[in-house]
């Protein structure tokens, strides 16, 4: 539920290459998690082939084997997966003279002059400040940021209140830390809220850095609970994000990291009315997309 009412689900439904390569890389994980070698270097090299992303499936491989001591045929999967990206570029190689194409015509997507992580700063700064005052290198517009600065402000008062509720109310009933008390639905909303009105203010740069910062934190947080496999596929994933330096269609990117989903679905299963509050937001912003996406207007 969570992978399908995710905003960028909207990629799976269209001519894009996302349905097809969650579909392969899940196919490779499961594959090599029950020790089906061969079908998983099948599966890799597919992936690998389908997007540059499906890369980390191969150090992935390489690490489980190691850990695991997995032999050699694990080990012949995981250089097996490298096949699909080789056969991609003998064919680029071949077509257009340039083995690397695909990886030429992606500095197109970057300004001339920008510096590597120049883009991450410019988004975190368009969060923080809002793209006017970046634009403009100078605070001429203050409501932006003062906006942000009350929001987070209030946000973090809320938290605290809530974590009072919660012991407080834990203390009465006597109940397991881990549960999730039923009497804190207001102070829940208000939080809700808030988070919406960030985004109001925010934009989509906010969702942008969420969807990596925020899942990489994910990631760490529920280290313990994912299968040694997917976390390993997604820490790999998000360095490869993390090392092209790029934020042009980076939530793409994110959303094809299955180990997210499955991550996401503990913490809701944990703390079920965070997620139907978050399954509703994700149901108006892929509402939103879908609509500006078929108006043609860029999705990002």
């Amino acid at each position: 539920m969570v992978l399908a009412w995710c905003p960028f689900s909207l990629y799976g439904t269209v001519i894009y290459t996302e349905g097809l390569f969650l579909f392969l890389t899940v196919a490779a994980l499961f594959c090599f998690d029950r020790g089906q070698y061969r079908w998983a270097g099948l599966w890799g090299a597919m992936a690998t082939a389908t997007r540059l992303p499906g890369l980390a499936l191969i150090p992935a491989f390489l690490w489980v084997t190691w850990r695991q001591q997995r032999g050699l045929k694990a080990l012949a999967a995981a250089l097996f997966s490298g096949w699909g990206v080789a056969i991609f570029s003998l064919y680029c190689w071949l077509r257009f003279g340039q083995p690397l194409a695909y990886l030429i015509e992606q500095q197109d997507w970057t300004r001339p002059g920008d510096v590597r992580g120049q883009m991450w700063l410019k988004q975190l700064a368009q969060v923080a400040i809002g793209p006017e005052n970046w634009d403009k290198g100078a605070l001429v517009n203050l409501s932006h940021p003062l906006l942000v600065v009350l929001i987070l402000g209030l946000a973090g008062l809320g938290w605290q209140v809530r974590r009072w509720q919660v012991r407080r109310w834990l203390s009465q009933a006597q109940l397991r830390p881990s549960s999730d008390p039923a009497p804190l639905f207001a102070s829940e909303m208000g939080l809700y809220g808030l988070a919406i009105a960030l985004w109001l203010v925010a934009g989509n740069p906010l969702i942008n850095t969420l969807m990596v910062l925020g899942g990489s934190f994910l990631l760490w947080n529920q280290r313990k609970r994912l299968n040694p496999l997917a976390l390993a596929y997604g820490v790999f994933g998000f360095l490869i994000i993390y090392g092209t330096g790029r934020t042009m269609s980076v939530e793409r990117y994110a959303y094809g990291i299955i180990t997210l989903a499955p991550a996401l679905g503990l913490v809701f299963a944990r703390y079920p009315r965070w997620g139907y509050g978050t399954l509703v937001f994700f149901g108006l912003l892929l509402a939103t997309y879908s609509l500006k996406f078929a108006q043609e207007f860029w999705v990002a």
